[in-house]
Formats: C-alpha cells, structure tokens, sequence
C-alpha cells in the first residue's frame, strides 16, 4: 500500500476520508494554504505534501495571481500566455502515467473522489488547496473572452474532469451552453451544480452555488417558455437567500412577461 498523506485541511475530528483513503490506497495530499481566487477555497487531497516555503510552490503561486489578476484588468491574452507556460509544470508536478488527478474544496467532495477511485481501481491523486484545476478554469474563462470557444470548452471541460463534483465549475460550464443556446446541454450542467452545491460545496458557498445553479435553471426555462418552472426557480432561490437580486430582477421579468401574455383586464 502506498504511502498515505493526510491533508491538513481534514477536520481534526473526522476520520471517514482518512478511512477511505488508507482502506483504498488512495493517496491524500495538501499544499500551503491560498488564498481563493474563483468564488471557492482550493482544497483537494493527494500524495505530495509540499512545503509553505517551497521556491517551485511560491513561483507558480505568484504566476497564477499575475494571471487572474490580467483576467480582471481585461487582458485575457497575457493571462492566457501566462498559463499555457505555468499548466505544463503544474501538471509534471502531480501527474503520473496512469493516475487521476482530482481538485477538491471540501472534505465530502474529497471523499466522494476518494470512493469513486477505489471502486474503479484507479490510480489517484486528490489535490488540496492547488491550482491546477483553477488554471485549467480561468484559462477556458480567459479565451471565452477572446473569442476562442472551441479552446474555452476543452478548459473547462478538463477542469470538470479533475473536479466533476465542483458545482462553480459546473454552472459556469452551463453559462458557457447557455451563451451557444444549447439549451439542454446547459440544463443538464445546471442540474448537475444544483445537486452537487449542498454536499460538495464548502460551507460557507453552498448557498451561494446553489442559488447560481438554481438560477441557471431557470433562465433555461425561460428560454424553453417553461415559466412556471422559471418561477418555482427564483422563487427558490429567494428562499434561500433574501437578498438576491439576480433572482429578484428575473423572477419580475417572468411576472412581467407572463402579465404582457394575458394581456390588460384579463
């Protein structure tokens, strides 16, 4: 059996992804806590511990910070030739031939890798707190801006394949079918995040996923006329959070149409 790393972000007290790991040979690892830049904390596990002061750690983190930071000013080309030199060491660093590499941000969604891999007898690495799936997701966000969508779906598409659990990567994948208006390509990702928020995401973003995912929903329905369903969405989402004004905003435009449909004194 090999080794086992038990990352630092598992609570103290909770021993079943530990248990899963040990009883599979799944390996589990950390890297030196970051601060998150997509709207989840990294987390993940695996079998390399690196250390907070590793030089190699320190270089790639200032090189994907640059690179999202040139996201936010508008330059998604220079973000993009950043990444396409820091994705490759990333990826030597963790891969192996044959193994899988996972990203988790929580520590449920990092056991649901955990049992995934052991029932397929599958080589794997769960990642913590590292940003190769990140890189692979803000370079597909960066050629969307450049009008490259073709490039844009094998990122994200790569992204969900080390993540399929992340309900951001998910819906964002929705919003990008949503954006071609295929429509059922984008409800199925939708359906996919709403069901993965409340047991995947972290805490303090499982409401927030869920009303993104839930949104997404709707705007599909609404675009394949289904307004009530619409509706039941927003309303939903207003539920779990008061103070949405996404769901507020698109909960009035269905009202709105819905009144302009049936027409005045009817």
């Amino acid at each position: 059996m090999r080794l086992i790393t038990i990352a630092g972000w598992l609570l103290a007290g909770s021993t079943l992804a530990q248990a899963a790991a040990v009883a599979t040979g799944i390996e589990l690892a950390a890297s030196a806590p970051q601060p998150s830049t997509s709207a989840l904390p990294h987390p993940g596990t695996g079998a390399d511990t690196i250390s907070a002061t590793d030089p190699e750690e320190s270089a790639n983190q200032v090189a994907f910070q640059t690179a999202i930071s040139m996201i936010r000013q508008g330059h998604p080309d220079l973000a993009t030739a950043m990444l396409d030199k820091l994705i490759p060491r990333l990826e030597k660093r963790h891969a192996r031939p044959g193994r899988q590499l996972y990203c988790a941000y929580s520590q449920t969604e990092a056991l649901s890798y955990v049992t995934q891999a052991a029932v397929a007898k599958q080589d794997a690495l769960v990642l913590h707190a590292n940003d190769l799936c990140d890189a692979y997701f803000f370079r597909g966000y960066a050629y969307v801006d450049l009008g490259n969508p073709d490039a844009a779906e094998a990122d994200l598409k790569r992204a969900i394949g080390m993540a399929p659990n992340n309900p951001h990567y998910l819906s964002e994948m929705g919003e990008f079918e949503s954006r071609r208006h295929d429509w059922a390509a984008a409800m199925g990702y939708y359906e996919r995040a709403r069901d993965a928020a409340t047991p995947y995401a972290p805490e303090d973003a499982k409401v927030s996923e869920l009303t993104r995912a839930l949104r997404g929903i709707g705007y599909v329905d609404v675009e394949l006329d289904k307004l009530d369903e619409a509706e039941a969405m927003y309303r939903r989402c207003l539920e779990l959070d008061a103070n949405d004004q996404k769901a507020q905003r698109e909960l009035e435009y269905v009202l709105n149409l819905r009144a302009q449909r049936v027409g005045p004194g009817q």
